[in-house]
């Protein structure tokens, strides 16, 4: 039996460092599912934002696209900058958080201001549980019950072009 299955089941008891989540298989299976849905649906050079305040092994297992900032360090420590990191979590944050953002900082403003395709909201984001937060107001591209994918919309072209 894997760790995942086991964990779910209550075979493989937890300790204080690993999330007690009796959903941990069917949530990596449906995270896989998503981020397998944004590869065939998205070029290869897309840049997707999953919520970068919490690990997602998913993220990191499955997907093969780039992300603004993957973690709450943006790879720093590789050569990044730690203070533009900085900067670009003051932005990402309230997005993912228990009231989510609206108009004029909140996905279209994101969407408009760095060069994303997608943002990912998982069941395990606090703005989940807030049914009035723009994760329930707005219409996924892709839905399950543990993740809804929302498509950056294109950049707006000055008129007359």
């Amino acid at each position: 039996m894997g760790y995942v299955p086991g964990v779910t089941e209550g075979i493989i008891k937890q300790g204080n460092l690993v999330i007690r989540d009796r959903s941990m298989a069917k949530r990596l299976h449906a995270l896989r599912e998503t981020y397998e849905w944004i590869d065939r649906n998205t070029p290869r050079d897309s840049m997707i934002q999953p919520n970068p305040a919490s690990l997602d092994i998913a993220y990191g297992i499955y997907s093969n696209r780039a992300s603004l900032a993957a973690d709450q360090f943006c790879g720093a420590a590789f050569g990044g900058s730690a203070a533009a990191c900085a900067n670009l979590l003051q932005s990402l944050f309230p997005l993912f958080e228990n009231g989510g953002v609206g108009p004029p900082q909140g996905p279209d403003y994101i969407c408009q201001r760095f060069p994303l395709k997608m943002i990912i909201v998982k069941d395990t984001d606090p703005v989940w549980r807030n049914k009035s937060s723009w994760v329930w107001q707005s219409t996924p591209v892709h839905a399950n019950a543990f993740s809804r994918v929302f498509a950056c919309p294109a950049p707006k072209l000055p008129a007359g072009l």
